[in-house]
């Protein structure tokens, strides 16, 4: 082989395996990207689902409130009592008592 053949070929293997790696890069950061984008929208969504759920949750609350007061001044006890201990049950963080028992 020619020292001129040995030549290029020293310049073009290199070359060409820099070039072959950095698209290797560009197509795994595409890759990547798209994943996170994915990630992104997705976290969003949790959000305002969670948000709404946080809406469902305060009006529940001020349907057992208004039952709740309701119920005092009718004097009336027809199984609403279950209802918020249930409530209170699954959630007493968010659960506040408008009249005692």
């Amino acid at each position: 082989m020619k020292i001129r053949t040995k030549i290029i070929f020293g310049f073009s293997i290199p070359i060409l395996m820099f070039f072959a790696f950095g698209l290797w890069l560009d197509i795994v950061m595409k890759g990547a990207s798209g994943h996170l984008r994915h990630i992104k929208e997705e976290s969003v969504a949790l959000t305002l689902m969670a948000k709404d759920m946080e809406k469902d949750v305060i009006q529940v609350q001020q349907f057992l409130s208004d039952i709740s007061a309701t119920r005092a001044l009718d004097g009336l006890d027809d199984g609403f009592e279950g209802a918020e201990t249930h409530y209170a049950n699954f959630n007493p963080r968010l659960f506040i008592r408008t009249t005692p028992h």
